[in-house]
């Protein structure tokens, strides 16, 4: 059991968070891992993702490749096990004044933004939604997964049962123990490392 869920919790919210936090323990424990999203394009600037959903027909998510496409790495996570850690990593009250702290799948939909996340994937055909940028590490000894951007549209995945998804990591350290955490399939790959497997060759201007 994780020290994290030992703490005196003093709200009834961080409560139901810990009773959560022990139900998602048991149920990855043995996991089925669920496949990969698939890289439905790929060009000198931009990387299109299709995530499947349940009972729903696909979204589009894309990775833009600016300048850093050496620091800037994709990992594809187990949805059930990110959630458990990054829920896990904003279960004491304290945590609720950070801006990228987990809330409840169940009260996911009440976010702030969620509307608009719904109304970027209604277009995401034409227009793919930007994937979500996130970083892990451990504080106090135990795992931590936050977000820099896209908290929103990774929650509205969950609302929608997505069993796997792919997740923008700045540095090779933090993708790596997000990939430890809850990564499936590949190791993390950069930009640059993906453009190489997929024969891709980087625009001129964006050259060093």
């Amino acid at each position: 059991m994780s020290n994290q869920l030992n703490p005196s919790l003093k709200s009834h919210y961080a409560y139901l968070k810990k009773l959560e936090c022990f139900a998602l323990e048991q149920q990855i424990k043995n996991p089925s891992t669920p496949t990969t999203s698939h890289l439905a394009s790929i060009t000198g600037n931009e990387i299109v993702w299709q995530i499947e959903l349940p009972n729903q027909k696909p979204c589009f998510m894309r990775s833009i490749i600016g300048g850093l496409e050496d620091e800037y790495f994709v990992v594809h996570v187990d949805a059930k096990r990110f959630y458990y850690y990054w829920l896990l990593s904003s279960v004491n009250p304290s945590d609720r004044n950070r801006p990228n702290h987990c809330v409840l799948l169940k009260d996911m939909p009440q976010d702030y933004k969620f509307n608009d996340a719904v109304k970027g994937f209604a277009d995401c055909v034409g227009n793919p939604v930007p994937l979500a940028l996130a970083f892990a590490d451990h504080a106090f000894g135990n795992p931590y997964i936050g977000f820099t951007n896209g908290v929103t549209r990774t929650m509205w995945l969950f609302v929608q049962g997505v069993k796997s998804f792919p997740i923008e990591v700045h540095g090779e350290d933090s993708a790596n123990q997000l990939y430890e955490l809850a990564g499936i399939g590949e190791s993390p790959m950069s930009y640059r490392q993906l453009k190489i497997k997929h024969n891709i060759q980087t625009p001129p201007f964006l050259s060093s």
